[in-house]
């Protein structure tokens, strides 16, 4: 603003393109807004050696090849948890009975007393009773929490019995996640030159705002660009739009006929071309509004820290405050990775974390 060589002119539009590249970070750190990001904490995250790579089937073949080796009825899905009874809390013949009047049919746990439940779960040795929202109750050694901290900030409290620690709930808290979604538009032709790679949206308007949060029927304004995707042999002629915070939200409230419209006229207003045909495909996240899900990935939020990534990681119970048996309930996700947060890296490794705690233990046990 102080440059003397800049005209008024010029001076509202560098801001207007630092406001731009704010939402792009914004998207990248998945926060509503950069405000809310922590800067003396910034240096926590760590960019992990390597390319990109971009896996032609999709990230379910990661999973396929994780479970190939997994017998298929010892994985149950579509199986929503109710509440994890950890540390001997479900300790009541008329709430344990539960278990015993539901079905056995293709029952995944019955090969490990699943359902001698009219006794007490001390004489039974289990510490943890996993109950689920059909009524099912699974008992268990050990559980390994991979919820999102979207869910676990929702949930939290009726998620475990007894209560979280007060600074593992305290983590939780302090820890930041948003929703950053994608918008992806196929054309039939491509509108854009062959040597574009990105439309950036610059609002000149926005040049002296404040906070960049928008009223519902404006949320097209958060979207920060549409990215080219390359090659077009492997994509066809595809736009990959960013979208972040609340608006995120809105735009997942939206149908996709209405997102394909104002994506269309958003272009059409930017480039000047009043011919850009609509999309022939629309396809979008909706990371937000997802009920298992609620949020894209973490950041650290103004207050936290990477220390809180660990506390959230740190086994329950913890091993100097109680004689029970030690792992009961384990943390995964991008969340609890104190380096790699925010990606899929770094949930796969806090995986691989969890599951190396409890293979040593057992390891010691054999020793």
């Amino acid at each position: 603003m102080v440059d003397p060589d800049d005209s008024e002119s010029t001076k509202k539009l560098k801001l207007s393109m630092l406001q731009q590249y704010l939402k792009v970070e914004s998207c990248e750190s998945s926060s509503p807004s950069m405000d809310e990001v922590s800067l003396s904490e910034f240096g926590e995250w760590t960019e992990i050696p390597g390319a990109h790579y971009v896996i032609p089937e999709g990230f379910m073949k990661i999973v396929d090849l994780l479970a190939q080796d997994i017998p298929s009825h010892t994985i149950c899905l579509c199986k929503p948890v109710r509440c994890i009874h950890w540390n001997y809390s479900a300790q009541h013949r008329d709430v344990i009975g539960k278990s015993s009047d539901t079905r056995r049919d293709d029952n995944h746990n019955d090969n490990n007393q699943g359902h001698q439940s009219n006794e007490d779960p001390l004489i039974l040795g289990q510490p943890i009773w996993v109950e689920c929202e059909d009524e099912e109750w699974i008992p268990a050694d050990h559980v390994i929490v991979t919820a999102s901290l979207g869910v676990l900030k929702q949930n939290h409290e009726m998620m475990f019995s007894p209560s979280l620690p007060e600074d593992k709930v305290l983590a939780i808290e302090k820890l930041g996640i948003s929703t950053t979604d994608k918008i992806f538009l196929e054309f039939d032709e491509p509108f854009w030159s062959p040597e574009c790679n990105s439309i950036q949206f610059v609002w000149e308007d926005e040049a002296q705002l404040e906070q960049l949060a928008y009223p519902e029927e404006l949320w097209y304004k958060k979207i920060c660009s549409f990215d080219v995707l390359y090659p077009p042999e492997r994509y066809g002629y595809m736009l990959s739009g960013w979208i972040c915070g609340q608006e995120a939200l809105h735009m997942e409230r939206c149908d996709d006929e209405t997102v394909a419209e104002t994506c269309t006229e958003l272009l059409r207003c930017f480039t000047g071309n009043p011919d850009i045909p609509k999309p022939r495909r629309i396809l979008r996240s909706s990371w937000g509004s997802n009920l298992y899900i609620r949020g894209s990935y973490s950041f650290t939020r103004v207050g936290s820290s990477g220390e809180d990534c660990e506390r959230l990681a740190m086994p329950l119970p913890y091993a100097n405050s109680t004689k029970a048996p030690p792992l009961q309930v384990l943390f995964a996700g991008e969340a609890t990775h104190r380096k790699y947060y925010s990606t899929t890296h770094g949930a796969l490794l806090s995986g691989q974390r969890e599951a190396t705690r409890l293979m040593e233990v057992y390891q010691d046990h054999k020793a």
